[in-house]
């Protein structure tokens, strides 16, 4: 593993590990913590999800490392927001070593770009294993589910639905400094502007 990749895991881990300190020692006040688990068939993450875009009132941000078009029921809302004033933006993976990866994401980017959502691949340097949703800076969504078929139709899945205001800025702070070819908790080097 190389020295950058270290660091990036170790500073990750690092932060999940205080995050869930924070939460479990009740240093963060008025947390709600709720477990989202699917089983195949079942949508009670889609229904989280749609739920957190109907009440999202200034920001979405989407970081996932696949995104399909085709079978998912989130798109509309998340369309929905956005033509709310809601801003949206997403951040895909572009992967250097699967092509295939890219290529699932790419209509999704160019779909998104069309309807006026900032949509984005990472660096494809670097591989974005998350699947992350953050609405209005406060409430994350986060665990194993992609967006395609296969996640909300075939496969067990298991997230968190995290609602503070401190985990929140933690994760939008997170996922504004993806880009330049890793994920940070930095301000600089962010691709998004402001």
């Amino acid at each position: 593993m190389n020295r950058r990749l270290q660091w990036r895991t170790a500073g990750e881990t690092a932060l999940f590990f205080l995050v869930l300190l924070a939460v479990g020692a009740g240093l963060i006040a008025q947390t709600l913590v709720c477990p989202v688990i699917d089983r195949p068939g079942e949508n009670i993450y889609c229904c989280c999800v749609k739920e957190a875009f109907a009440a999202a009132e200034e920001s979405i941000d989407l970081l996932l490392s696949n995104a399909q078009l085709d079978e998912v029921p989130l798109w509309d809302e998340l369309l929905a927001a956005a033509s709310r004033g809601v801003r949206v933006r997403v951040l895909l993976d572009e992967s250097e070593w699967s092509t295939s990866i890219t290529e699932k994401n790419r209509p999704t980017i160019e779909f998104l770009k069309v309807h006026g959502i900032e949509a984005r691949f990472d660096d494809p340097a670097v591989t974005i294993h998350a699947k992350l949703v953050i609405v209005d800076r406060r409430v994350v969504i986060l665990g194993s589910s992609n967006w395609n078929h296969y996640a909300f139709t075939d496969q067990e899945q298991a997230n968190v639905k995290v609602q503070d205001d401190q985990v929140g800025e933690v994760f939008a702070t997170y996922f504004a400094g993806c880009g330049g070819g890793t994920c940070h908790l930095a301000g600089s080097g962010s691709i998004w502007a402001s």
